[in-house]
């Protein structure tokens, strides 16, 4: 579920019903449950500026990554990054 404000910069605010992963043993699994069942909705991030404080982890592939050329993976949590 999602909802998103267009203007000068998008904001948008967002809730996974399970979490962001399938797998079980995952901290992520079910992270997000509470959330979904009261309707409290996380921030989206679109910015690069937005993700300080909140990533858990990066991965840049350069040209031998993806088919499409290079990109950029980051995990996020809803609260500070864990160290």
């Amino acid at each position: 579920m999602a909802v998103v404000e267009f203007g000068k910069t998008v904001r948008a605010k967002a809730v996974t019903a399970a979490g962001v992963s399938g797998h079980p043993a995952s901290p992520h699994f079910n992270d997000e449950a509470t959330r979904y069942s009261t309707g409290d909705l996380r921030e989206v991030y679109f910015y690069r500026s937005q993700l300080k404080g909140h990533t858990e982890r990066s991965t840049i592939q350069g040209s031998e990554g993806p088919r499409y050329g290079s990109s950029t993976s980051i995990t996020v949590t809803s609260g500070k990054a864990q160290a």
